[in-house]
C-alpha cells in the first residue's frame, strides 16, 4: 500500500512541476536548472502524462502550433514560434523539407 501511495505522490510533483512549467514560459532545460530538476527525468515525466493525455482524450493534440508571420522585409520567410518558446526563422521553399523533419524530431 504503501508503494502506491509514494507512486501516486510522485506523480502528482511531477504533474505540478510541469504545469509550473507550462506556465513559465521558459525552456525545458531552463526551467529544469532553475528549479534543480534532472532534465532527463522531466521529460521522461512529461512524455507520460502527454500520452497519458492522448490515450484517455483529456488534451488534443493536433500536432499544430502558432505561427507569427515577421513583419514585410525585415527577414525572409516565414518564422515559426513552438510553446517552448524556440523560433524557428527564415523558412522557405528551400528548406521547408529540412523543417519538416525538424519538427517531426520534436
Amino acid at each position: 500500500m504503501a508503494k502506491i501511495e509514494e507512486s501516486e505522490q510522485l506523480s502528482r510533483y511531477w504533474h505540478e512541476q510541469i504545469t509550473a512549467w507550462e506556465h513559465s514560459g521558459k525552456s525545458q532545460k531552463a526551467f529544469c536548472e532553475q528549479h534543480d530538476l534532472n532534465y532527463h527525468r522531466f521529460g521522461y515525466w512529461r512524455r507520460k502524462f502527454v500520452e497519458q493525455a492522448q490515450e484517455y482524450g483529456d488534451k488534443p493534440c493536433s500536432g499544430f502550433v502558432p505561427v507569427e508571420r515577421s513583419h514585410p522585409g525585415s527577414m525572409s520567410g516565414l518564422s515559426l514560434r513552438l510553446p517552448n518558446g524556440v523560433v524557428i526563422q527564415g523558412i522557405d521553399q528551400n528548406n521547408l523539407a529540412v523543417v519538416s523533419q525538424l519538427l517531426r524530431q520534436l
